[in-house]
């Protein structure tokens, strides 16, 4: 799984330092689950508080499952990727 951070960075205070991240799959339509609760399917926008460690598993029939502990630092438009292996 591979986080793509962005170049802006969300200031001190703004928004309770609640950044947008996108989570995209190869092949998309894959369930995400973060911190043990499922949020829908990729491609998939979410909210989180920044600075903070997140649980992130990516998972779909007939493919291995990706699990993943993502730090998210204070910055919009980020993208957490990943590619899903055939079982």
């Amino acid at each position: 799984m591979r986080l793509v951070h962005a170049r802006r960075e969300t200031p001190p205070g703004a928004g309770d330092d609640i950044v947008l991240v996108q989570l995209l799959s190869n092949p998309s339509g894959a369930t995400v689950r973060v911190n043990g609760k499922s949020y829908g399917e990729t491609p998939l926008g979410m909210r989180f508080r920044a600075l903070l460690t997140y649980d992130v598993e990516v998972f779909k029939d007939g493919y291995s499952p990706m699990k993943a502990r993502v730090y998210l630092p204070r910055l919009n438009g980020q993208a957490l990727e990943t590619t899903l292996a055939p079982k």
